[in-house]
């Protein structure tokens, strides 16, 4: 029997089955206002932050548990309870387009502390998918590296620093800091700024004047970053306005969050996230 992995970190929650992988951000909207609301996941929530900033959240999975959200969101309780409605939808999708999932193995991330992973379980479980095993994040891949060091998770609002040893021949799961204020979404909008001057000096038109214009150039800027991993240029258009950004411009983001962590000895893995910088 084949396994399916479901992979925790709030930036992006993903279900991996074989070649399949369902990917959906940990952001969660309030469509249709925040009192009656129905709740909506998935990429099209990423798209719409910055336009509708006071209707979406981000800060759910991180913040699991049953403590009462600080204000109304879509008839949810607490952060509980939409960890649970974004499974649902996540184990819904992944069934819709792949049949049932049998043999489920959670990996987790490093900093979710006993009390959060025993209530991810009683989530799993009220959802009917309790898993055979869970694994540590971190661990998984250092793993693939062999060595002692340090990994690093690149989650919505902060970094989180995992070491790594080697007893014998086997990986330890060691101490994890956290690097806040330099999460994703720090990265992405770092990068709209610089973005966005690059915008104003080509074209003139500044797109954060615009709520509409500033999502799309926020929606554009994992691409743009994506492009610049093996081109020196990114084209971005928004709004019809076209500029470039270069990857020197923009490659003081990922010299920030390394810096961060400058002197860590051992051999250093990064998840998909970090790897996709320039």
């Amino acid at each position: 029997m084949s396994h399916t992995f479901l992979d925790i970190t709030d930036s992006q929650i993903a279900l991996i089955a074989g070649s399949s992988i369902i990917q959906s951000p940990g952001a969660a909207l309030a469509d249709g206002g925040l009192g009656g609301a129905s709740l909506a996941f998935g990429q099209a929530v990423f798209e719409t932050l910055k336009r509708r900033p006071l209707e979406t959240r981000t800060d759910f999975w991180a913040q699991l548990s049953t403590s009462p959200l600080n204000a109304e969101f879509a008839g949810a309780r607490h952060s509980a309870d939409l960890v649970y409605e974004h499974l649902k939808f996540l184990f819904a999708e992944a069934e819709r387009q792949d049949g049932p999932i049998n043999d489920l193995v959670i990996i987790a991330p490093s900093n979710l502390n006993q009390t959060q992973l025993e209530l991810l379980l009683g989530i799993l479980n009220a959802v009917g998918k309790s898993p055979s095993a869970i694994l540590d994040r971190a661990l998984v891949h250092q793993h693939v590296i062999g060595k002692a060091g340090i990994h690093l998770d690149l989650q919505w609002r902060q970094m989180v620093a995992t070491e790594i040893s080697l007893e014998g021949d086997q990986l330890i799961v060691g101490k994890s800091s956290t690097l806040p204020g330099n999460g994703y979404l720090d990265l992405l909008e770092q990068c709209l700024e610089h973005c966005a001057d690059m915008c104003v000096e080509q074209t003139r038109f500044d797109p954060r004047r615009s709520a509409d214009a500033e999502q799309l150039l926020f929606n554009a800027i994992p691409n743009a970053l994506a492009t610049l991993t093996r081109s020196e240029e990114a084209s971005l258009s928004v709004s019809g306005y076209d500029f470039k950004v270069s990857r020197t411009g923009l490659e003081f983001v990922g010299k920030r969050l390394m810096a961060a962590v400058e002197g860590a000895s051992g051999a250093v893995s990064v998840d998909g996230l970090l790897a996709g910088l320039p």
